[in-house]
């Protein structure tokens, strides 16, 4: 039986996926990259390794870490449109748009059917851009800035509130000037939640969706697509009405569209190898020689008493 498996390796989190003969997906609980995207990735193949009983597997990876892990362990990297293009061929051939709103990301994408292969393919598309106030990042930023608890209910509050206040929207300093502003007004915490979320979605539009055809039917994707607040407003500011909706694996479309375009047959136990290898080597520099740590030494004063007084004579 041929195992596939698909990892979607981004700036935050890695998606992982199985597929197999019966053409069910499985999808594994997404890690957070904690700065350590390589050993998150050996792990999430251990994981992958207890689960199935071959150790080929066929393994592709799309994301910010593709590149990177095709020349470690020899995975096949896929373009990101191209993966998402492939996953909504396999499971939603009905749709036509997409659009993504990750943790830094932003993407619209347009999709048409080739006649001649059959295939689902990009006619447009927009990557987004780096703007800060455009990402999933600038939600919990912004959740945090406004004392909320978690991002559910910074979210469930946005929702709920009736008047959202006017956020420029357009930067993130902007917009944490224009907080301050609201406050100093005396506007409700509510209504500010619910503004933020209304101008990350009007920047989606004049940044992103800027002059593009929203053809039926159309998939919101990402992280950012289980957030309420942001379909409620980014379907008023773009106009869509009940035509956009969020797909059973919102989060994991790009891993999916990796297993399924990726060829190369990968070992796992070779590839974890690889990885260990990978992270136990020195940190390079082009142009220097290889750090490496010598000495350390951790100071403990014998007398913490004579310590904080000394340090308060400073």
């Amino acid at each position: 039986m041929t195992v596939r498996v698909g990892l979607d390796v981004g700036s935050d989190t890695v998606k992982t996926v199985i597929l197999r003969d019966d053409e069910a997906v499985e999808s594994l609980d997404i890690v957070r990259v904690q700065g350590q995207p390589i050993r998150r990735v050996k792990e999430v193949l251990e994981r992958v390794a207890e689960i199935i009983s071959d150790n080929e597997v066929i393994l592709g990876v799309t994301g910010t870490g593709a590149s990177t892990l095709r020349n470690l362990i020899g995975a096949d990297a896929v373009h990101e449109p191209v993966a998402i293009a492939a996953a909504i061929d396999k499971l939603y051939p009905e749709v036509r748009t997409v659009i993504e709103m990750g943790r830094e990301t932003q993407k619209y994408l347009l999709f048409e059917r080739d006649a001649v292969s059959g295939r689902l393919l990009v006619e447009d598309s927009n990557l987004g851009n780096k703007c800060a106030s455009g990402s999933g990042s600038f939600l919990d930023h912004m959740a945090k800035r406004l004392n909320y608890g978690s991002i559910e209910e910074f979210a469930r509050v946005a929702f709920q509130a009736e008047s959202p206040a006017t956020l420029s929207g357009r930067c993130a300093v902007f917009t944490e000037s224009d907080i301050v502003h609201l406050y100093q007004k005396g506007t409700p915490r509510d209504r500010i939640a619910a503004g933020v979320h209304q101008a990350i979605s009007r920047n989606y539009r004049s940044a992103i969706a800027r002059g593009k055809e929203f053809r039926d039917k159309i998939a919101f994707i990402g992280g950012v697509s289980e957030n309420p607040a942001v379909i409620k407003y980014l379907s008023e500011e773009l106009g869509l009405g009940g035509r956009m909706f969020v797909p059973e694996h919102n989060r994991t479309i790009g891993a999916i569209g990796a297993a399924i375009r990726a060829g190369a047959r990968v070992h796992l136990a070779t590839a974890i190898r690889l990885l260990e290898e990978h992270l136990r080597k020195p940190i390079e520099y082009i142009g220097c020689e290889p750090i490496k740590l010598e000495q350390s030494e951790i100071l403990v004063p014998e007398d913490v008493s004579t310590f904080n007084s000394q340090l308060s004579t400073l």
